[in-house]
C-alpha cells in the first residue's frame, strides 16, 4: 500500500488518533475543544496525498516550498489558540506518529 491510498484509505481515522494523542498527551492549551484540534487536519491530509501523488521524482529538500494554504492557516490558528513553536511542532510529529501507526497496524 503506497503512503498515498494509506491516507487516502484511513484519514479519517489518522484524523481521530491524532486528536485522541494529543488529547492524552496535554499538548493543546487549557479549554481547546475537539472540533479546533481536528480543524485543518484532513484537509491537510490531502494536502499530502496530492503532493506525493503529483510528485514527479526525487526532490531536494531545499525544493520544498511553502505551498500549503491549509499549514499555515492551521499555523496560523493554532498561534491565536496560544501554541508555541514547540507545541506546534511537537503536534506535527503527533500526526506523523499518527500516519505511521496507521500503516503498520493496518488502522
Amino acid at each position: 500500500m503506497s503512503l498515498a491510498d494509506l491516507i487516502r484509505g484511513r484519514r479519517d481515522q489518522i484524523a481521530s488518533r491524532f486528536v485522541t494523542e494529543v488529547q492524552r498527551k496535554d499538548l493543546s492549551p487549557k479549554g481547546v475543544s475537539r472540533s479546533l484540534l481536528v480543524d485543518h487536519i484532513p484537509r491537510f491530509l490531502d494536502e499530502i496525498v496530492e503532493e506525493v501523488t503529483s510528485a514527479e521524482g526525487l526532490r531536494m529538500s531545499q525544493d520544498a516550498v511553502d505551498t500549503s494554504e491549509t499549514a499555515r492557516k492551521h499555523g496560523g490558528q493554532r498561534w491565536t489558540l496560544g501554541y508555541d513553536l514547540e507545541g506546534l511542532t511537537r503536534e506535527y510529529g503527533v500526526l506523523r506518529h499518527c500516519i505511521l501507526q496507521a500503516g503498520a497496524i493496518g488502522g
